[in-house]
């Protein structure tokens, strides 16, 4: 059996708006990105299908307490757990929002971290703008791979960039049965950047109004709008 680590976007809704963050929820209107808990029950036919195993699952965002529809995904998650298709649950959440009463009888690791505490690195580089090639990251494998209200993308950090380059082809509908790398993703992706060059030039102390530094991240950010989302195929 393949085993996977796997980060759930249960939403891409979220109430802070952290300079960098790499989902984009600082610079995209998400609004409707929501998962149901029938997303769910179709993942866990896909592993059973697939005989995939999923080592640790977190479920992110966004702010996933934005979800109205967490509690429901959760149970649908821990019974997963139970027939033994998902090792263990986390949920990461930016601490402002309350927990939902009946959320913490299920068995999870909490984590939080509020947005002064949150580091993000600059996001919006093209390694390709810079001249430079991409280098393997760790997400896929150690974050995991990502499922959001659309489908499966090889890391959550694609999910603004398949917008960003205007690539929705690039969404699976079923579960991978491999970690996978997209070049043309990781061609543009900061966390690809090599390390002595990212350590040397890339600053944290850029302004707002500096906050897209390179020409594919401008104007990719320019013409995406809302309209990308709703012609999707939804998972």
């Amino acid at each position: 059996m393949f085993s996977i680590n796997l980060e759930l976007n249960v939403t891409l809704k979220c109430n802070c708006k952290c300079l960098y963050c790499n989902r984009c929820c600082n610079l995209f209107d998400y609004e409707d990105s929501d998962m149901i808990p029938e997303q769910i029950i179709k993942l866990g036919e896909q592993l059973k299908s697939k005989e995939i195993y999923i080592k640790k699952i977190k479920i992110v965002g966004g702010e996933p307490l934005l979800n109205p529809n967490i509690i429901d995904i959760v149970e649908e998650l821990d019974k997963l757990k139970t027939e033994g298709l998902i090792g263990y649950i986390k949920i990461n959440t930016n601490t402002t929002i309350p927990v939902p009463d009946g959320l913490r009888k299920y068995n999870m690791r909490w984590l939080g971290s509020s947005k002064k505490k949150k580091k993000h690195i600059p996001f919006p580089y093209s390694l390709l703008d810079c001249g430079l090639e991409p280098e393997k990251c760790n997400i896929p494998n150690g974050c995991g791979l990502s499922l959001d209200k659309w489908g499966f993308l090889p890391c959550s950090p694609a999910i603004p960039l398949v917008r960003i380059l205007n690539k929705p082809e690039l969404y699976s509908k079923t579960v991978p049965s491999n970690i996978y790398f997209i070049k043309e993703l990781c061609s543009h992706c900061s966390h690809a950047m090599p390390a002595n060059w990212k350590k040397d030039n890339m600053s944290f102390g850029l302004k707002d109004n500096n906050i897209c530094p390179t020409k594919t991240m401008v104007e990719g950010i320019k013409k995406y709008n809302s309209e990308f989302d709703k012609k999707l195929e939804i998972y």
